[in-house]
């Protein structure tokens, strides 16, 4: 007589292929969910870094202007929303501007601009002109990144910033 070593089918223990298939199925859910907050983190850390690259800037145009009074009061710091400059180019405000502007459009390169001098302390953009004590600073970009103009497109972001020169 021999003894087997096999045991029979009722006393065996072990994983059935349904309960693998459900585990495998969980545990792909719960992969997708956390591939979809890894997006949704990238998506807003790329969205603070677009600000803060707009308010170091916005800082930098305004520091500039108030390290050169004069060319400022004289709006020669000005840049109108379609890029166009007021200073001339040979002008200390010039060369600050252009070369601030440049370097935005590097870092964000998309975006729309507007310095401009404003009288009192409210700013709006109905109150900008050439003249005044105090300026105004205004960056759009899209935060989609679409290449739409940002400033038709609902995902539009700004930033605005107004000080005395």
């Amino acid at each position: 007589m021999r003894n087997s070593s096999f045991s029979s089918p009722a006393s065996m223990r072990g994983f059935t292929l349904l309960e693998v298939l459900v585990a495998v199925v969980i545990l792909a859910i719960g992969i997708l969910g956390l591939v979809g907050l890894q997006t949704s983190s990238l998506k807003q850390n790329q969205n603070a870094m677009a600000r803060t690259v707009a308010v170091e800037y916005a800082n930098a145009i305004m520091d500039k202007m108030r390290s050169n009074p004069g060319e400022a009061a004289r709006g020669y710091y000005n840049v109108k929303a379609d890029g166009s400059r007021l200073s001339p180019p040979d002008s200390q405000a010039g060369r600050d501007v252009k070369l601030w502007h440049d370097n935005l459009m590097k870092a964000l390169p998309e975006a729309r601009v507007q310095v401009c001098n404003v009288k009192g302390e409210t700013a709006g953009e109905t109150q900008c002109g050439t003249e005044g004590d105090y300026a105004m600073v205004c960056i759009r970009w899209d935060q989609a990144g679409g290449g739409a103009d940002p400033l038709f497109e609902a995902n539009t972001q700004q930033f605005y910033l107004a000080g005395r020169i």
